[in-house]
């Protein structure tokens, strides 16, 4: 893979539209500001991406076939995380649960795992054998949107309350939730996976994340955490069967609460800021790694 390919890959795994399946809609004009590129650089390094079978583009979504290959299939497909994900799976056109359901196989899930999730319209076709086509799951290009747009219903919702009957429901994820500027870049990915969480205990959470990705940061967490989602994915299971007991959580709640005096005069960085600069830092890595390769082929000739 190029350099502009590897950053393409890293840039749809992270991006802070992504979901709890690693299929989701993109603004390719906001995407390419993100990643620094014009939107015919952005979408000539998707083709690339799709020609490599790494991703899949139909419409405005993308789906990463590599998600599961980075990501932990076992905490996806467990607890309230699956919940979301069962959810985000019904929303996407048929097409791209086909696309999404030979990925994950092909990434090595269990095909139980991936027949959990899948709609009751789709379980009869997985059980028939139709999803394993291999001509039914090429990659296609259908084109990324240039403009902004709005949620539909099949899209993910914070407060996931579609109700227009004006029936009772429940949202047990009160608003606002307080992202540190060390999570931010996940917000959305965070939002998912506590929705329908208790207020309190997802907030703990969050503080215990921001807690945890300092320390990494500082060096005095020796072990690295390898994926958010998989991270916060066990603490929401923890938290469900009432086993989880914060670490760093009341020490980021601390400081918080000292900072909300003048916090109006600190303005925090938005998910793009942030994102733009981890993927400028990312791209220098890259292009510095390439370099030091080839020096190295010339020391040798």
């Amino acid at each position: 893979m190029t350099i502009s390919e590897r950053y393409g890959e890293f840039y749809l795994l992270t991006s802070p539209f992504t979901n709890t399946i690693g299929c989701y809609r993109v603004v390719s004009r906001i995407a390419a500001a993100e990643m620094g590129l014009s939107q015919e650089e952005f979408m000539n390094v998707v083709q690339r991406l799709q020609d490599r079978r790494i991703a899949v583009c139909v419409d405005d979504y993308i789906l990463v076939r590599t998600w599961f290959r980075h990501n932990s299939w076992e905490a996806t497909f467990s607890g309230n995380v699956a919940k979301a994900a069962a959810k985000e799976l019904a929303g996407l056109p048929s097409q791209l649960r086909e696309h999404w359901v030979q990925a994950s196989l092909d990434i090595g899930v269990p095909e139980a795992a991936v027949h959990s999730l899948l709609p009751e319209i789709d379980v009869t076709r997985w059980e028939a054998g139709a999803l394993h086509d291999k001509d039914s799951v090429e990659g296609t290009y259908e084109g990324l949107s240039r403009v902004s747009t709005t949620p539909s219903e099949g899209q993910a919702n914070y407060n996931h309350n579609h109700n227009k009957n004006n029936k009772e429901t429940k949202n047990t994820t009160p608003t606002p939730l307080f992202f540190d500027v060390t999570i931010e870049p996940h917000r959305k990915m965070l939002l998912q996976l506590l929705s329908g969480i208790d207020g309190e205990v997802a907030q703990t959470i969050l503080d215990e994340l921001a807690g945890a990705l300092e320390s990494v940061r500082s060096g005095t967490r020796r072990k690295p955490i390898g994926s958010v989602r998989a991270w916060v994915g066990e603490l929401v299971n923890l938290a469900a069967s009432g086993n989880f007991v914060p670490e760093l959580a009341p020490a980021i709640r601390e400081r918080r609460g000292r900072a909300d005096s003048h916090a109006e005069s600190v303005p925090r960085p938005t998910a793009r800021d942030v994102g733009r600069k981890n993927m400028d830092a990312v791209r220098a890595a890259l292009i510095s790694a390439s370099a030091q390769k080839r020096d190295a082929s010339c020391v040798k000739s």
